[in-house]
């Protein structure tokens, strides 16, 4: 269940991007990366629910969908809520900022602890940061 929610928790920020170009378009109206960054943050989580609920996904999935950067209120999705916000963090970690500082701000957070992980225990993932990084630019290299 955490990997169908960890794979649809953002699910809006795509169906925010396709309305919003197709309706762009229809207006005739070119906009900027920055009026589209802007529309998708204020309509994607209320569009992902909302479609997640329409494909009648199983809970925790809706909550999850809504939830997950506030895991602590998540109700009884609270675990899977979890598991995605540190999931989340770490890939942004891995491909954004393989720094130490940030790596000491992660393991230190709550939702890691909440977790029962140890600075340790991202050790294999924080090491490897570079080299996925590295296969990453490989594979999507034009």
């Amino acid at each position: 269940m955490c990997y169908l929610c960890g794979l649809l928790h953002n699910i809006g920020k795509v169906v925010t991007l396709a309305a919003v170009h197709d309706l762009a378009q229809r207006a005739g109206k070119k906009l900027a990366s920055e009026e589209y960054d802007r529309l998708i943050e204020t309509f994607h989580r209320h569009i992902g629910a909302r479609v997640v609920t329409a494909w009648a996904l199983p809970p925790p999935v809706p909550t999850v969908t809504a939830q997950w950067e506030a895991y602590a209120s998540a109700g009884g999705a609270r675990f899977e809520s979890n598991v995605v916000h540190v999931a989340h963090a770490l890939a942004d970690f891995t491909l954004l900022e393989s720094t130490p500082l940030a790596r000491d701000l992660l393991v230190t957070d709550a939702a890691y602890r909440d977790l029962g992980l140890t600075p340790a225990d991202g050790e294999p993932l924080f090491d490897s940061a570079a080299a996925i990084n590295a296969e990453l630019d490989r594979y999507l290299a034009p």
